[in-house]
């Protein structure tokens, strides 16, 4: 009886002060940045040797990339579709990092931008 007398006690304190907020919001500067797909960038790569290995490290690069919604890099057509976010990060900043994953090989050769609806 002692034991449920303290839970209401509890429960009560906790519903009658009114000034406890309910939600907390993050500080700006630590809120991610939501990532909206309005970009797409078809490439193309030459350098690629293989698909486990050259194209998924170029996808692996490109996700960890802020901004990028999506990248999908096929070694057999050696081309590559990457959807992103046109605020944060831009087709030179995504090739620029293609360039510099593994040992420098892979290089672009050309590339499309679409803006999404």
């Amino acid at each position: 009886m002692k034991i449920l007398n303290f839970f209401l006690l509890v429960l009560l304190c906790s519903c009658a002060n009114p000034s406890t907020p309910k939600v907390v919001s993050l500080p700006s500067d630590t809120e991610e940045k939501a990532v909206v797909s309005n970009t797409e960038v078809s490439l193309k790569i030459s350098g690629m040797v293989c698909q486990m290995g050259c194209a998924a490290a170029i996808e692996k690069k490109l996700d960890a990339l802020t901004g990028i919604a999506m990248s999908s890099v096929n070694f057999e057509k050696e081309s590559a579709v990457i959807t992103f976010d046109s605020s944060i990060v831009n087709a030179d900043d995504i090739i620029d990092a293609i360039h510099k994953t593994g040992t420098g090989n892979y290089q672009v050769t050309g590339h499309t931008t679409t803006l999404l609806q």
